[in-house]
């Protein structure tokens, strides 16, 4: 094997390294929001005041 291919294999599983890692970022985000807007969904519909504001639960 040629050093010129070995970079190039190199440099091909970088990218695919780097775009698996973003593909997991976005994924992980957009699960995020989904659990989130389900718990905000689910404390509404069972009316309990107390956590249906996340962000002053915590206050």
């Amino acid at each position: 094997m040629s050093w010129l291919t070995a970079v190039l294999l190199v440099a091909a599983g970088t990218v695919a390294t780097l775009l698996g890692l973003a593909l997991t970022a976005v994924l992980s985000l957009l699960v995020r929001a989904a659990v989130v807007g389900l718990y905000r969904a689910v404390v509404r519909w069972t009316s309990i005041p107390r956590f249906a504001q996340s962000d002053n639960a915590s206050r």
